[in-house]
């Protein structure tokens, strides 16, 4: 549950929304704004067991694909400003940031779990 700084932020996002503001790229920020307020990270609590690093790994791949939206909606409206293709939206908009960590961030996460378990515990 968020605070209510939180939700009062939440909720002027909503509003400006709602406004007269109708460029779907500014909708995407503020759709993504939205949903990173709600996020709730993992907390590891000791001792580190096997899942942690896959939870902040899970926490990452979340925020990637809460940014990616951004993302996305630029690559729609350079499509229809631009006429870059589908295919260039789909390889390099879609998903840009979700690629970026997985297999890279995420996997330094989990080894590190996996370190600091056959070091310390």
């Amino acid at each position: 549950m968020g605070t209510i700084v939180d939700l009062e932020i939440a909720q002027r996002i909503r509003d400006a929304r709602r406004a007269l503001d109708t460029d779907p790229r500014r909708q995407a920020i503020l759709a993504a704004l939205e949903a990173l307020l709600e996020f709730r990270p993992a907390t590891i609590y000791q001792p580190v067991n096997s899942d942690d690093g896959e939870m902040l790994a899970a926490d990452l791949r979340q925020i990637a694909r809460i940014v990616d939206t951004i993302f996305l909606s630029y690559g729609e409206y350079a499509r229809s400003q631009l006429g870059l293709s589908q295919k260039a939206i789909a390889e390099h908009c879609a998903q840009a940031t979700y690629q970026a960590i997985d297999g890279n961030a995420t996997f330094d996460l989990e080894r590190a779990a996996e370190n600091y378990r056959e070091d310390f515990l």
